[in-house]
């Protein structure tokens, strides 16, 4: 189980990336916990909409250990399990191979 420093610490770097990937495009997101039982289990969501508010992709994972359990992003092949950090990279490299 990760500490509540951690868990921020880790919420921190996800927001950093969020915000690389961001940069440059027409890409809202939205990242905000989904689910917490209050004790060691908290499930965040990042939310991804281009133009018009169409949805492009969502990105659900487990807080503490930073593991995905569901994802997708407009074609992108998504391959789970993976790591919240991993799966944000592909997402960072497949946005700037399309530029």
């Amino acid at each position: 189980m990760a500490t509540l420093h951690q868990e921020t610490s880790a919420i921190d770097s996800i927001a950093s990336l969020l915000e690389k990937i961001s940069d440059d495009q027409s890409l809202k997101i939205a990242h905000y916990c989904q689910y917490s039982n209050g004790n060691d289990c908290t499930f965040y969501k990042i939310q991804f909409e281009g133009a018009n508010e169409l949805k492009v992709g969502y990105i659900f994972y487990n807080v503490s250990t930073c593991k995905v359990y569901r994802a997708r992003y407009k074609k992108m092949a998504v391959a789970i399990p993976t790591d919240v950090f991993d799966l944000l990279l592909d997402i960072y490299n497949y946005e700037k191979r399309r530029r």
